[in-house]
């Protein structure tokens, strides 16, 4: 720059404990995509608010356009959530690196629950307009620390770093010392990574039969 930074807009999410972003994209569709970690509140826009539950920390996502307007924001979170380490765009997806463990829950909708309270590291498939697709988790992650996610949806790669083991599809790997550093580079028609896809929304109807009320 040669004389000086010129801003041409900018936003403060606030709340009321700690807020950190952790990362931001840009999409084909000109959208500004941020995530982070929030306790409490945070307000991005003035009367939308995202609210973590019960004090516990959550993670966001947030949109916005070229001007800086918001375009729509999702909460992530859920028992003993972990938060959020990376984000990237692909021409179709936005893919979102977390981990939890023992429940996700994204508006209000638990999606997965892990067997056992243990770490887990997550790869969420988001569309353009914040909607989740399907939800991959791997299994033995508990000491996975992803940084970078590169690629597209189909044939993508994950940097980090990771202790003791770490089964990726087939793949394991040992780390005999303390933390190593991780480039992994994945064709997904290819490895069976544990999927996990939405809740089933098939309707229940009960009791049935039924006499008088149904």
């Amino acid at each position: 720059l040669d004389d000086q930074l010129e801003i041409k807009w900018y936003l403060k999410g606030g709340g009321v404990h700690r807020d950190a972003l952790i990362d931001l994209v840009s999409t084909t569709q000109n959208q500004i995509i941020a995530a982070g970690d929030f306790v409490g509140r945070l307000s991005f826009s003035e009367g939308e608010e995202l609210n973590s539950g019960d004090g516990i920390g959550d993670a966001f996502l947030v949109s916005f356009n070229q001007d800086g307007e918001l375009l729509w924001q999702k909460n992530l979170g859920g028992s003993n959530f972990q938060g959020i380490h990376a984000i990237h765009t692909t021409e179709q997806s936005l893919l979102v690196s977390g981990s939890l463990e023992s429940q996700l829950v994204i508006e209000n909708e638990i999606i997965t629950a892990s067997s056992e309270l243990k770490r887990q590291v997550f790869l969420g498939y988001f569309d353009f307009s914040g909607s989740l697709n399907k939800l991959e988790v791997f299994p033995n992650s508990a000491q996975f620390f992803p940084s970078q996610i590169f690629g597209n949806t189909s044939n993508f790669g994950i940097t980090g770093s990771f202790a003791n083991s770490l089964l990726i599809g087939n793949q394991l790997f040992e780390s005999p010392s303390n933390y190593q550093a991780l480039v992994v580079h994945l064709n997904v028609s290819t490895t069976p990574i544990f999927n996990l896809y939405k809740n089933d929304l098939t309707i229940h109807i009960f009791p049935n039969p039924a006499n008088d009320f149904l």
